[in-house]
């Protein structure tokens, strides 16, 4: 029996910061695929460097609208899906290899992910499972943002004690450029979250505070030093900015 393939595919927009080390820890897969959305930097050149196979995508705020497409490009049956700021360590890569070995392999496979904010990991969020290793045939990812693929087929997930296998997620975003993306963000969350209760100002109180204490006391963000309590305290921010831009939009 011919051993099955594994693509990785990686969205990217102006991700020369990143890519280079993001493609570095693919080396060993069967192919990359870079979907790119026209970026104006050095991206396609270092996608280029490392001969993957590079196609483009019509430019959007968020990438989910892209994923679907870029899946579809993938030459191989079992595709891995990558952000351009993260790295998959080679224990991952070797244990993906196995795993589609075997019999009982699912449809999809969801993976943990450690977080780093500031240049430092972040335990509070961690495992942050995240489904990305999918068949190619079996997925459709919703184009909302955020949006978790739906998978034809059984779902597995790997075991969050096996922190050798957990995404490196390296965030290297500048707090300048972070709260651009909460206002992005949140623009977008509106169009698919307005509720009246998001006007109310106990729900505003209550629920932007409860974020920060998940955040900071439950999940264990005091543990992160003062990057812990800036991560908790921009969840805070996210909530209650999405609380004032439906109340903007849609009155009382």
């Amino acid at each position: 029996m011919e051993p099955q393939k594994i693509a990785a595919v990686v969205n990217t927009f102006n991700s020369e910061r990143t890519l280079e080390a993001t493609l570095q820890s693919l080396a060993g897969f069967d192919q990359i695929v870079v979907c790119d959305m026209y970026s104006e930097d050095a991206t396609r050149e270092i996608a280029e460097r490392h001969r993957c196979k590079i196609v483009f995508f019509e430019r959007c705020n968020f990438v989910e609208p892209a994923r679907n497409y870029a899946i579809s490009q993938a030459d191989c049956p079992w595709v891995l899906v990558v952000d351009s700021d993260e790295k998959v360590p080679s224990a991952l890569r070797d244990y993906l290899y196995d795993y589609i070995g075997r019999e009982s392999a699912a449809k999809g496979l969801r993976i943990p992910r450690l977080n780093h904010f500031m240049d430092r990991p972040m335990w509070s969020t961690y495992p942050d499972m995240i489904l990305r290793f999918v068949s190619r045939d079996h997925v459709d990812w919703p184009e909302t943002i955020h949006a978790t693929p739906r998978i034809d087929g059984p779902v597995e997930s790997i075991d969050p004690k096996r922190k050798d296998l957990a995404f490196i997620h390296n965030d290297q975003a500048t707090l300048h450029e972070y709260f651009a993306k909460l206002n992005n963000y949140t623009d977008k969350e509106l169009l698919r979250r307005t509720r009246k209760k998001y006007a109310s100002i106990p729900y505003m109180f209550f629920t932007a505070h409860l974020r920060f204490f998940k955040s900071y006391f439950l999940k264990g963000g005091f543990r992160d030093g003062k990057e812990g309590f800036i991560m908790a305290y921009l969840s805070f921010i996210y909530r209650i900015m999405l609380c004032f831009k439906n109340i903007e939009k849609n009155g009382r």
